[in-house]
Order: C-alpha cells, then sequence, then structure tokens
C-alpha cells in the first residue's frame, strides 16, 4: 500500500469544494464509507486506484467540516458555536466498532459543524487519522476534545 502524500487530504477538500451541488450531496448521502466504492463521484474525487478502502473513510467525513489549520477535531466538538457534543457521545464513539464508529462519528460532526460545515478542522491532520482509523486515532480524537476542555477551563480561571 502506498502511504497517502502529506496534502493528499487537504487536496480532496479542495477537490470537493470544486464538485458541482448534486455531486456533493451525493457524498452526503451514503450510509456508510463501503457504499461509496460503488459511486463514481468518489473516484472522480479521489483520483487514484490504491488505499480506496481508507480514503472511503476520509470522504466519508470529508463534506461535513472546512480546513481551518491548527485546530483540531477534538477542539471543534468541544467548542462549537452551534452544539457542544457530550463526553458521553465521544466515549460512545470511541468504544463502537467500524462502521458504526465512523457513523457516530460523522452524526456528532454534523450535530457540533452543522448542516452546511460552518466548522473546521486540519484536514491534513483528521484526514490522517480517518485513513489509519482504528484505536489510536479515536483516542487522539478524544484526547483533543479533552484537552480543549482544559483549555477553555483555564481560560475561564484567569
Amino acid at each position: 500500500m502506498n502511504e497517502p502524500t502529506s496534502n493528499l487530504f487537504t487536496e480532496l477538500r479542495q477537490r470537493f469544494e470544486k464538485l458541482s451541488p448534486g455531486d456533493q450531496a451525493a457524498l452526503r448521502r451514503v450510509e456508510e464509507p463501503k457504499d461509496l466504492l460503488e459511486s463514481g463521484v468518489f473516484y472522480r474525487l479521489c483520483q487514484r486506484s490504491e488505499g480506496l478502502s481508507q480514503l472511503a473513510r476520509v470522504v466519508f467525513i470529508l463534506p461535513w467540516l472546512r480546513h481551518v489549520e491548527k485546530r483540531s477535531l477534538g477542539a471543534v466538538l468541544y467548542n462549537s458555536a452551534l452544539s457542544q457534543v457530550s463526553e458521553a457521545r465521544i466515549i460512545q464513539m470511541t468504544r463502537s466498532e467500524e462502521p458504526q464508529d465512523l457513523v457516530t462519528l460523522r452524526r456528532i460532526i454534523w450535530q457540533a459543524a452543522g448542516r452546511h460545515a460552518e466548522q473546521g478542522t486540519n484536514w491534513d491532520v483528521l484526514g490522517r487519522q480517518l485513513y489509519y482509523w482504528g484505536e489510536k486515532s479515536k483516542q487522539q480524537i478524544l484526547k483533543d476534545y479533552f484537552m480543549a476542555e482544559i483549555a477553555g477551563n483555564n481560560k475561564e480561571e484567569e
């Protein structure tokens, strides 16, 4: 398996933004990452022939968050202006098995970021986490969530 390039995930985000509204909607409508493997839009977006199962996990989440440098997904979920996600929901996602963990993550992101991707995260980081999805990635999102909480509490104390 070829390693993804360092900016592959940001490029995916940029290509997604250039898709027609209908193609973007088609990617949003899939129920599970594996459903993307039956979508022509997915292949046109990825423009690759290897690592497609891993890229399907990335594209499954891609429509729901913009690209913002230096912002982790955990911080988005904790600091959301629309709806702060509860700790219990994040823990539920970390304890779920694939593909339910990704479906739960997408629902959590939708709750926090909104239907129209008002919130953003660093796609170079999140893309890599989703590409290599597993316990370590889930734990990193949970850690980032708690670190955002701690940072927020420290600001309140000042």
